[in-house]
């Protein structure tokens, strides 16, 4: 779900500090199109990976219909304003509509078959190839489409559980199989069990490596590649993960009224409470930390080894620099939050932004945002930068390629700027819709809204 967000910011590499220049003649506003649905649904806004397509629903009160760039699509008794996405080459906008009592796909504004229901988690669509693919009700029975084609049949498919490679080559979905559900890979069943939970199967882009939570005599245990690990009293419901490398995996599992996460199948320790939200692997998928409780305290367990000891630990802060080589998070006293990196509590402040905890792409510097009083700052290896805002909102640093300049937006009353190496600000807008991205060294594009106008703003970074 894309809701209207703002940039949050940090790096400074330059020796003279550039700024964004004053003049409107270094800002070019081309007009993309005019917002004139009053009951327009914020949080389906869509942008393409070209940021060429711009799509959103909308209701008027009797029915609810696609806008795209300005146009609208047909309208529907409904549209499920969480489906609609683009495909990674920006050739495909798809989402789910219905008519009445029946449910479908609609690609590019072409109808699929209609179905009883759309099964949840999907749609699908591959990386490469844009290929559709989804499950759906067929009158008793259950079915896998691809590219409009159904391509299996079953009595039960399992909600959440479908998976496909970064070209569809391969599909992987729990279906039922006689008394008992099945694992299958291009319609093939390769294992049966008694049970597998939703949200708990998993298919590498690849393809080349699957994992899933299966549940047998009672007891729940991961399946790796056909690799069976330790039987647990449960795992916790969507906390099996691959690595960003997918040759490692992590997971929650309960033992005796305790928690342990394992990693590649080797235990952890038991802690009365582990956060099942905060297990996080580093990029290269050869560390991996979560927060844990123990006798009343928070602590983060680094590689199995537990850190220092807080009042609390920050849900959404932890992150591992891009060589991995490094780690922060956030955390609490009873009075303030702080910054921990590299194991170092750094200053206190009032609060400390969630998401925007991170490194710089080359690992060298560290980047959060803090409050302190009435206003948010950008904070770079625990020093403040800039000047302060109302509001600086979650979670898109970006960088210029040469690492010299950053940019960010910001929250001014009701009134919403972008921002670079925390200097002077773009002119005001009502919203942001698309973060800034540099095109160039020096220069930015960001999407943005003013009086129910969309417009492509392009600024250039003066020195």
């Amino acid at each position: 779900m894309i809701r209207l967000f703002l940039i949050v910011a940090v790096l400074i590499l330059f020796l003279s500090p550039p700024l964004y220049a004053d003049s409107p003649d270094d800002v070019l506003e081309t007009e993309l199109f005019r917002i004139t649905h009053p009951l327009w649904i914020s949080d389906s806004l869509r942008i393409s990976p070209d940021r060429k397509r711009i799509a959103y629903a909308v209701t008027d009160g009797t029915y609810m219909f696609v806008v795209e760039n300005g146009k609208e699509h047909k309208k529907y008794d409904f549209v499920d304003e969480n489906s609609l996405s683009y495909s990674a080459d920006s050739t495909k906008l798809v989402y789910i509509a219905s008519i009445k009592d029946k449910f479908f796909i609609v690609e590019n504004q072409k109808e699929h078959k209609y179905y009883g229901k759309i099964i949840d988690g999907t749609p699908l669509i591959s990386k490469k190839g844009a290929v559709v693919v989804y499950a759906a009700v067929n009158g008793d029975d259950r079915v896998i489409v691809a590219s409009s084609k159904e391509v299996a049949r079953h009595k039960g498919i399992g909600r959440y559980t479908l998976q496909i490679s970064e070209t569809a080559d391969k599909i992987a979905y729990v279906a039922t199989s006689g008394s008992k559900m099945g694992v299958f890979i291009n319609h093939k069943l390769i294992a049966e069990h008694d049970s597998i939970g939703n949200r708990n199967l998993l298919l590498t882009s690849d393809g080349k490596n699957i994992a899933y939570v299966a549940i047998d005599n009672g007891k729940s245990y991961v399946v790796h590649n056909k690799k069976s690990g330790k039987p647990y009293d449960a795992i916790g419901d969507g906390t099996l993960q691959f690595s960003l490398d997918g040759n490692h995996i992590m997971y929650l599992a309960m033992e005796k009224g305790m928690f342990r996460a394992v990693t590649d199948f080797s235990e952890g320790n038991l802690y009365p409470e582990i956060f099942a939200n905060t297990l996080t692997f580093s990029p290269d998928g050869n560390r991996f930390a979560y927060k844990a409780q123990k006798d009343g305290k928070k602590t983060l367990v680094l590689d199995q080894k537990e850190c220092a000891f807080f009042d609390d630990i920050i849900n959404n802060t932890i992150a591992f620099s891009p060589d991995s080589r490094r780690f922060a998070f956030a955390a609490t006293d009873k009075k303030n939050e702080f910054a921990v990196c590299d194991g170092k509590p750094l200053r206190k402040f009032d609060k400390v932004g969630k998401i925007n905890v991170l490194f710089s792409p080359d690992s060298k510097k560290f980047i959060y945002t803090a409050r302190e009083n009435d206003g948010w700052k950008l904070i770079i290896d625990g020093s403040p930068c800039g000047k302060k805002y109302h509001g600086i909102i979650y979670a898109s640093i970006r960088f210029s390629p040469d690492l010299k300049n950053i940019s960010y937006c910001v929250r001014i009353r009701n009134k919403f700027f972008a921002v670079c190496n925390g200097k002077t600000e773009s002119p005001a807008y009502d919203s942001i819709i698309s973060p800034p991205e540099f095109i160039e060294s020096d220069k930015i594009s960001f999407i943005a809204v003013r009086n129910n106008t969309a417009y492509r703003v392009m600024q250039k970074i003066i020195r």
